[in-house]
């Protein structure tokens, strides 16, 4: 393992944990497109994965009472549905292309976010579709987010009650995307080192995001996050062109 890879690994933890602490999501929307600039794309989703299960671990013990669990259950049972689809992405797409299409998505979802999309439909069918594609997204770029942050924002919950579904629904994602990643046989050696490097700035991220959390403006802290991964996925997928192009 490289020194220069550990600590690209040890700060983008540092910052994507301390993102998440904040707002309860973003890990993977900030350390995607670092991380597969210096990893491959699928040694970069397993990290990541295991990173963000760390994080997710920890804002879920602070914030269990502000869980709506009907909301967490319909969309967890959504992502199970689409899970499968994006491991089946990650498997057979070759890495190049992979990374383009993860710079995109990166890309795409930003830049969303930015603008204020918000997914407004109401019941049982969209929270399922919304989760599918969340699933998604999981399996094939960790980054599986976005879509229930649309759908969250656009249902008006409060902050707190934002926090509780978006912890815990992203907590029981990951739990189930790992279990998938080992049984695939997808977990390196060298993935499962450098998420152990990780772990402790993860830790001190997430405790420093969660105190930020009642004491600064979380809208700010989001667009400053965005503009961040938006400038960091445009580099990824010029890299990604070039190589292609090749």
């Amino acid at each position: 393992m490289a020194v220069e890879t550990a600590s690209v690994v040890i700060g983008v933890a540092l910052l994507a944990s301390l993102a998440q602490g904040v707002t309860a999501f973003g890990f993977a929307l900030i350390s995607v497109p670092f991380l597969v600039l210096v990893l491959d794309v699928k040694d970069t989703v397993v990290v990541v994965s295991l990173l963000a299960l760390a994080s997710e671990v920890l804002l879920a013990f602070r914030v269990w009472s502000d869980v709506h669990w009907r909301t967490v259950g319909t969309l967890m049972v959504g992502s199970w549905l689409g899970m499968p689809v994006g491991l089946l992405v990650l498997l057979r797409v070759p890495e190049d292309g992979l990374r383009l299409v993860v710079g995109l998505a990166a890309v795409t979802m930003a830049g969303a976010l930015a603008a204020g999309m918000r997914i407004t439909a109401r019941g049982l069918r969209t929270e399922l579709g919304v989760g599918a594609l969340s699933g998604v997204l999981a399996t094939s770029t960790s980054m599986s987010g976005p879509p229930i942050v649309s759908y969250l924002v656009g249902r008006g919950h409060e902050r707190d009650e934002f926090r509780g579904v978006m912890a815990l629904y992203l907590l029981a994602g990951s739990i189930v995307t790992v279990v998938i990643f080992f049984i695939a046989g997808v977990v390196t050696r060298d993935a499962v080192l450098l998420a152990l490097v990780g772990l402790p700035a993860v830790l001190i991220g997430n405790t420093s995001g969660n105190w930020l959390a009642s004491r600064i403006d979380a809208a700010i802290f989001r667009r400053i996050v965005i503009a961040l991964l938006m400038a960091t996925a445009l580099s990824g997928v010029g890299f990604s062109i070039q190589r292609l192009a090749t």
